[in-house]
C-alpha cells in the first residue's frame, strides 16, 4: 500500500488518517484551517486582515511632503551659506592679522626657568611679545622677540617664589598697546630643583 494510507491501530480497529479526519471534524478542521489563515498572513501581510493605507497616495499628503523637503533643502542651503560667509570672514582675518603657533608647550605643562619658547608666526611688523602672566593676566616677565623666516625663538628666565600657576602669552603688539592675534597657554611654574 502507499505511504499516505498509514493506518493506525486505535481500539482494536485500524483508521486511516482520512477516517480520523473525518470522525474528529471538529477540532481537524479547525486546525486545517487556522493553517490556512496562519499562511494567508504570511504570504499576504497585514493586509490580509486589515485593508491597505493608501494615504500616502493623497495629493494633501504629497503636497505636505514636498513642502517640507523644499524647506529642508532650504534650511540646509541657507546654513551652508552663513558657514561659508563665516569661514570667509575668518580666511581674511587671518590674512589681515597673521597668524601664531607655539611648538612644543600644551595646557598644562610645567614650565621650569629658563624656558626656550619658539614658534612659527605670519605678522605684520615681524614682531612678537612673550610674555610670563600669573592667574591675572598680570606679565611676570615680558620679552620682544623678533620674526624670521616665519620662525621665531626667546629664552625666559624667571624665579617665581609664589606664583605656581599661569599663562604663556605671546601677541603681536600694534602700535596703539592693543594685542593682535593673542594666543595664551594655561601653565604651570615650577622650580630648576623640582
Amino acid at each position: 500500500m502507499a505511504t499516505n494510507l498509514r493506518r493506525i491501530a486505535t481500539n482494536h480497529e485500524c483508521y486511516s488518517y482520512m477516517d480520523l479526519l473525518f470522525k474528529t471534524k471538529g477540532s481537524a478542521l479547525v486546525g486545517v484551517l487556522a493553517a490556512v489563515v496562519v499562511i494567508a498572513a504570511l504570504v499576504y501581510g497585514s493586509s490580509f486582515f486589515w485593508g491597505k493605507n493608501t494615504n500616502y497616495l493623497s495629493d494633501a499628503n504629497n503636497t505636505n511632503i514636498i513642502g517640507e523637503y523644499e524647506q529642508a533643502k532650504d534650511d540646509i542651503a541657507r546654513i551652508n551659506q552663513n558657514t561659508e560667509t563665516k569661514q570667509q570672514a575668518i580666511n581674511e582675518a587671518s590674512e589681515i592679522s597673521g597668524s601664531i603657533t607655539i611648538d612644543g608647550i600644551l595646557a598644562g605643562d610645567t614650565l621650569v626657568s629658563p624656558v626656550t619658547v619658539s614658534g612659527t608666526a605670519d605678522v605684520a611688523e615681524n614682531m612678537l611679545a612673550v610674555e610670563l602672566r600669573n592667574l591675572a593676566g598680570e606679565a611676570l616677565v615680558s620679552e620682544p622677540v623678533s620674526v624670521k623666516d616665519s620662525e621665531f625663538s626667546v629664552t625666559l628666565n624667571f624665579a617665581f617664589a609664589s606664583t605656581k600657576e599661569g599663562f604663556l602669552a605671546v601677541y603681536e603688539p600694534s602700535p596703539d598697546s592693543s594685542r593682535l592675534n593673542i594666543v595664551k597657554i594655561p601653565v604651570k611654574y615650577g622650580n630648576a630643583g623640582n
